[in-house]
């Protein structure tokens, strides 16, 4: 599957791929850090407020990263193409 992905990512303009990678880098590090700040015990009730909605960030900026990097490729695609 990881195969799949990355062959697909290199259909894409490099442009795009940058937003793609840093939406999921930041998303993957948010969730990294939200999980970091759930191991930890005896942690207030602000604290734990805090790691659930960094995982609801998470999500949210590794969506809106793939889907602003493919938006952008096709934007690029259709104006590509117009000036043909």
């Amino acid at each position: 599957m990881l195969k799949k992905i990355a062959h697909a990512l290199d259909g894409i303009s490099n442009i795009s791929k940058i937003v793609v990678l840093i939406g999921v880098g930041a998303g993957i590090v948010l969730l990294c850090a939200s999980l970091l700040i759930s191991l930890v015990q005896n942690i207030s009730l602000s604290f734990k407020y805090l790691y659930e909605q960094m995982a609801k960030t998470s999500a949210i900026v590794f969506a809106q990263g793939v889907f602003f990097g493919l938006g952008f490729d096709f934007l690029l695609k259709v104006l590509d193409n117009r000036s043909k």
